[in-house]
């Protein structure tokens, strides 16, 4: 648990996680508030300055919640045209 893991790798599960919230956020609806992005870049933050294995998680967690911030925020702005798909 006290190994420190490179920051590259760091930056590829918060990718790998805003992927995985994107994907996700076709079925979970999030308020899209700035709050959720400032919390999870805080936690970038977080994982950058503590370089453990135990990060690995709360990397791919805040990459998550980026991910579902943007996708749940895309999703939004599309539903005015919701109406017009589908005739």
């Amino acid at each position: 648990m006290r190994r420190e893991v490179h920051c590259s790798w760091i930056v590829s599960l918060i990718a790998s996680g805003v992927v995985c919230g994107i994907i996700a956020s076709q079925n979970i609806l999030l308020a899209a508030r700035t709050v959720w992005l400032i919390g999870a870049m805080i936690l970038v933050i977080f994982c950058f300055m503590h370089r453990r294995m135990y990060i690995v998680i709360v990397a791919v967690i805040a990459g998550g919640v980026i991910g579902l911030w943007r996708g749940t925020e895309l999703r939004q702005a599309l539903l005015p045209y919701d109406a017009v798909i589908g005739r």
